[in-house]
């Protein structure tokens, strides 16, 4: 969705720090798993780890759905393109 051309700068700006940030927490929580292994019961890092990857998810599915609503809206607003090419 970045990549696509009807996508606006400062949309895609922010996907772009969405993936990075959801990388970031999915490294954290990776590293976090790692130090909890082999313990009967997970630490409060595992747990705030765990949180924050759903929260940066959560973050990218925004931004992602907010580009597609653009890309709709700027597609039906062009009203010199007929909505046959739309199809």
């Amino acid at each position: 969705m970045a990549d696509s051309s009807c996508t606006r700068d400062e949309r895609r700006e922010r996907i772009v720090a969405e993936c990075n940030a959801v990388r970031q927490a999915l490294q954290d929580l990776l590293h976090e798993y790692m130090s909890n292994t082999g313990r009967s019961e997970q630490s409060e890092g595992l747990e705030r780890a765990l949180e924050q990857m759903c929260r940066k998810t959560r973050d990218l599915r925004r931004q992602l759905r907010k580009a597609v609503v653009d890309h709709v809206s700027d597609s039906f607003l062009e009203t010199n393109v007929p909505l046959l090419v739309l199809l």
